[in-house]
């Protein structure tokens, strides 16, 4: 596993990553600083998904995403990625979002996009993909903030359009997205569509 994630990184050679005797464990062993606060697990198919965050302030956000699998003698990190953004809090945007890739040479839960909710009158997000495709995503509270998510088929095609709605349905939220890696601000658009 660690040469597969050595290659997948473009690396000449293998890293050494630790095991943990839990999913939290093997994050902070890996990357050594005090861990984050912890939002959100889910459960994938030999593993799971840690969302935490170092902070949140009223002009900042930041979230970060672990991929960490179990293994015969406890759990090890397989990837992960975070975004930290800064806005005006005269112009808080109403969602952040980052579009987490697939990886070559390992399996994981990816691709998938996720981000938390600024606006409390976001309450269903959608992902659309270039080829026609409607994913509804998973929001989830926890200390006070609105996280969601959502899995992508390996094969999706760009561009993905993500909406955001209210508790009536309404569109106010709506922006394309260029593909993997990309993050950002989503603010409020004018619109009133379904």
């Amino acid at each position: 596993m660690d040469q597969r994630m050595s290659r997948a990184m473009g690396m000449s050679q293998s890293i050494r990553i630790p095991l943990g005797k839990t999913p939290d464990d093997a994050i902070q062993l890996m990357f050594n600083p005090p861990m984050s606060q912890v939002l959100h697990r889910e459960p994938v198919d030999d593993g799971v998904l840690v969302f935490t965050s170092r902070f949140q302030m009223p002009d900042s956000s930041h979230l970060r995403v672990d991929y960490v699998r179990k293994v015969w003698l406890g759990w090890k990190w397989v990837w992960g990625g975070e975004y930290s953004i800064g806005y005006s809090t005269q112009s808080q945007p109403a969602m952040n979002f980052m579009d987490m890739p697939k990886l070559d040479h390992t399996s994981s839960p990816f691709p998938m996009v996720l981000g938390d909710v600024i606006d409390p009158l976001v309450e269903q997000i959608t992902v659309e993909t270039g080829d026609g495709e409607k994913y509804d995503a998973r929001i989830t509270e926890a200390s006070g903030r609105k996280i969601w998510f959502v899995f992508l088929p390996p094969l999706t095609s760009p561009p993905l359009v993500l909406n955001g709605f209210d508790h009536e349905g309404n569109r106010f939220v709506h922006e394309t997205i260029g593909g993997p890696r990309d993050y950002g601000s989503i603010h409020r658009t004018d619109e009133n569509s379904t």
